[in-house]
């Protein structure tokens, strides 16, 4: 490993470091997520590419989202599963076939291989959809715009609308 790598890698960590930092401050959702690759992308964009992706800092990062995960299973969540079964598999194959339905959509408007589009319209969190559009060897970047895109329209589309229904509730309350 060379000075020069070393130098890059530490670059595209301070990148990372203050995208994250700035993306806290301004509120942006998922920060730690999103600010990184605002900056980083962007400097690659503008710059040109900092280092070519180090291979074992994805099976790192994949390595700790399957614990973070993992660790989230326990005996009351699967027990708590077991008594919802019924709806979550209603709601799952609802939202599955949604995705599949605008993925084959979203691959006739733009001509994106399928996968990507499977990624890009499936429901799920940001760094999911883009570590697992990196480990099947989808069009990471496509994806990421699209999830980000996404989240963002849901909170200009939800927030308002939330809104709306708390004022209304608190209506109807003040007036019995």
């Amino acid at each position: 490993m060379s000075i020069d790598y070393i130098l890059h890698f530490l670059l595209l960590i301070g990148l990372g470091g203050i995208g994250a930092f700035i993306a806290v401050r301004l509120k942006i959702p998922t920060a730690f997520f999103m600010g990184p690759i605002i900056f980083v992308g962007t400097y690659q964009v503008v710059f040109g590419s900092i280092i070519e992706k180090p291979y074992w800092l994805k099976l790192a990062i994949q390595i700790v989202v399957g614990i973070v995960l993992g660790s989230k299973i326990t005996e009351t969540f699967v027990s708590d599963f077991k008594k919802h079964i019924k709806p979550t598999l209603m709601v799952s194959i609802t939202i599955f076939s949604s995705a599949i339905f605008l993925s084959m959509v979203l691959q006739a408007f733009t001509g994106w291989d399928l996968v990507t589009c499977i990624l890009a319209t499936a429901p799920g969190g940001q760094a999911d959809m883009a570590i697992l559009s990196d480990s099947v060897g989808a069009q990471t970047e496509k994806v990421i715009i699209m999830q980000f895109l996404r989240s963002q329209l849901a909170l200009v589309v939800m927030l308002p609308l939330a809104r709306l229904y708390f004022k209304r509730q608190k209506e109807r309350s003040d007036k019995i």
